[in-house]
């Protein structure tokens, strides 16, 4: 009784969730920009230079691209180098647990050693593991929340030397990426309340200029200055291609999982601004840095969903801490209630199993969504090249293609903004002169789409219309891509060898297929499954068609 009563056990259940908070964190490599992250990656590692115009695509070469986040992806691609694709799921895994550890860290402080916040993470931290993928804003994350303990340090302590860490820090924090701006705001946050808290700017005054070297030193970085402006930038290509992961949290009301998210940053937004004035301390005593973290990571997602995490990091430390208090001037103690230190070692049990029971039959590659098989069959049948391909699956072919193929379009925002964008969404929409942009303007020998949808695109209507519109023919499918190529002189082996004239994914009304046109189709689902043994779609249709046609296989 005595080990459980001692501060180990805050340590034990502490390990414990951050355990589970690790092995839930490892999911699959299935980001679409993961591709051109790596490609990135291996670019700089392989020629010692940091690419400022775009490589990629033959629809904006030698365009200004801001890879702001080019040590991330050199990073990335050194894990890949010696690990492969297991070594990154792993290191982003480990990302997100010593992300959550500093959560723990910086609650501590104030609160001291509490199991509230870990029993909190639950909630918090659950809604949002999805996002701890192979990208660049991971570092983001982390760097926000040390960046926080840091300050935290700091404010409590009063030692300024505690700051010195922060130029560094926005140093690398600028190479890796552009949220280092996020950084900037937590650090005026934390001088402004202080200033605020003390009546005077000259009690601040060393931070203040700490605070200001450390913002010079985010413009030490290949970009310069742009990497500060880096979201005015990409704006109106966001809004004009209708990028999701930039949408607001309030675009996906009908999710649950973002009610869930809603009312709990309602929840936080009202106890903790009531704790606050509830104290009736004054204007200038009231903690402005807390109510600042917790209102400041409500508004950053309900801006755009893809900073819905940092509402868990940095809101977390300050709920627990207004709870903490709260439950103490109730005489109430967490640890002293009967049964929580079981119950929460029961909990962290029961999180630990979840993941570990789905790692038999977890994939590495997250095919059908990534474009795996499909890029392969570009690759190994020598499809021609000037591609069309849908926005997701751009930044994966860079990876898997180049630089024998370049994309028409990808991820980086800033790259296509303007005509390209345009005659992207003239095309995917088949608008205007969409017919004349394929054949003339950009001499499109290759389509490769998503299946059954392609992000915003109606990938049906698009494969009805390139092939009965414009000359093409469905060359290859799985559950997740189609690819098409052009019916002219020069693709005339391609077609013969791989082109689909009865079949379609979109097409499973078998009784609309001729009985003259049955053995043709069942020939051709007999192709589609040995090309994608994996793909439902494929088997399906050569089941259906060889119970129809009466032959066992």
């Amino acid at each position: 009784m005595e080990f459980f009563n001692s501060n180990k056990k805050f340590y034990i259940i502490a390990g414990i969730f951050l355990l589970a908070i690790f092995l839930l964190s490892v999911s699959p490599i299935s980001d679409y920009d993961t591709g051109y992250h790596l490609q990135t990656g291996k670019y700089i590692v392989e020629h010692k230079v940091v690419p400022l115009y775009d490589i990629f695509s033959y629809t904006a070469s030698g365009v200004r691209w801001i890879a702001h986040y080019w040590l991330s992806d050199v990073i990335f691609y050194l894990i890949y180098l010696f690990s492969g694709y297991l070594g990154l799921m792993i290191f982003v895994a480990l990302i997100s647990a010593l992300t959550y550890f500093f959560v723990f860290k910086v609650t501590w402080l104030k609160a001291g050693k509490t199991m509230l916040p870990m029993i909190l993470l639950v909630v918090f931290a659950y809604l949002s593991l999805n996002l701890w993928v192979v990208r660049p804003q991971i570092f983001s994350y982390f760097l926000a929340i040390v960046l926080v303990y840091i300050l935290e340090k700091w404010r409590t302590s009063k030692n300024i030397k505690y700051l010195y860490w922060i130029p560094f820090l926005f140093l690398i924090w600028a190479n890796l990426h552009a949220g280092v701006i996020l950084g900037i705001a937590l650090f005026a946050l934390y001088c402004a309340g202080e200033a605020l808290n003390q009546k005077s700017l000259k009690a601040v005054k060393a931070p203040i200029i700490l605070f200001v070297t450390s913002s010079l030193a985010t413009l030490l970085n290949p970009n310069g200055f742009k990497l500060l402006d880096y979201l005015q930038i990409i704006s109106p290509s966001i809004q004009k291609m209708n990028i999701l992961e930039w949408q607001s949290l309030l675009y996906y009301s009908s999710m649950w999982q973002t009610k869930a998210m809603i009312v709990l940053m309602a929840a936080s937004f009202v106890f903790v601004w009531w704790r606050e004035l509830d104290k009736e301390k004054g204007f200038f005593k009231m903690d402005w840095i807390s109510l600042g973290l917790v209102t400041g990571s409500i508004i950053m997602p309900i801006v755009s969903m893809r900073h819905i995490i940092f509402f868990s990091i940095l809101a977390l430390p300050v709920v627990s801490n207004y709870l903490v208090e709260y439950f103490s001037e109730k005489n109430i103690k967490i640890e002293n209630i009967r049964f929580v230190f079981p119950l929460a070692i029961l909990l962290g049990a029961v999180l630990i199993a979840a993941p570990v029971l789905r790692f038999n039959k977890m994939e590495i590659i997250s095919d059908p969504r990534l474009p795996e098989n499909a890029s392969n069959f570009i690759k190994d049948n020598n499809l021609p090249s000037q591609i069309f391909n849908s926005q997701f699956f751009g930044g994966y072919l860079i990876w898997k293609l180049w630089p024998e193929y370049k994309v028409f379009i990808d991820g980086r925002s800033e790259v296509f903004a303007g005509e390209v964008n345009n005659d992207y969404i003239n095309i995917a929409y088949r608008r205007d002169d969409w017919k004349n942009l394929i054949d003339n303007k950009y001499k499109i020998q290759t389509i490769i789409l998503g299946y059954p949808f392609s992000g915003g695109v109606d990938a049906k209507r698009f494969a009805a219309d390139v092939t009965s519109e414009d000359n093409f023919v469905l060359v290859y499918f799985d559950d997740g891509s189609m690819i098409f190529v052009k019916n002219n002189p020069q693709n005339q082996d391609i077609i013969k060898k791989f082109g689909y004239q009865v079949i379609s994914p979109y097409n499973i009304d078998f009784n609309s297929i001729p009985k003259d046109k049955l053995n043709q189709a069942f020939e051709e689902s007999k192709r589609a499954v040995s090309e994608s043994p994996n793909s439902l779609i494929a088997f399906y249709i050569n089941k259906a068609l060889s119970i129809k046609l009466g032959i066992k296989n």
